[in-house]
């Protein structure tokens, strides 16, 4: 991990690049992006609940209807749900804690609060 961002930084994505959005587990959605800082890096934000409804708010009628029927049945497994069109939105997020999944460390941002970008 980079010697500047450690757990708990914050940092505001402004805007964020939503192509697609998962619910990974029954109240934990996720959506990664790259973003292009020396070179490109990918980032992962993970959304509790309240910060999922922040999004849902901020996107158009149809799309948020999209993803609450996608999302409302009972989880089982990892659903994606990929956009038509991306969508920029601003998310401002803490560093999380680091995460290995099938031998990859990764370390996701988690939304702290989600609203409309302005341009």
């Amino acid at each position: 991990m980079s010697k500047k961002l450690r757990p708990g930084a914050t940092h505001a994505f402004m805007p964020f690049k939503m192509f697609h959005l998962a619910r990974v587990q029954p109240t934990l959605y996720s959506t990664t992006c790259t973003i292009g800082l020396d070179g490109g890096y990918c980032v992962t934000v993970d959304f509790q609940e309240e910060q999922c409804r922040e999004l849902l708010e901020v996107l158009t009628s149809e799309l948020a209807k999209q993803i609450k029927d996608a999302f409302a049945v009972p989880f089982t497994d990892v659903i994606d749900l990929q956009f038509p069109e991306p969508v920029e939105v601003a998310i401002t997020a803490r560093l999380g804690q680091p995460i290995n999944n099938d031998g990859e460390e990764f370390i996701p941002f988690v939304a702290t609060r989600v609203f409309r970008h302005k341009e």
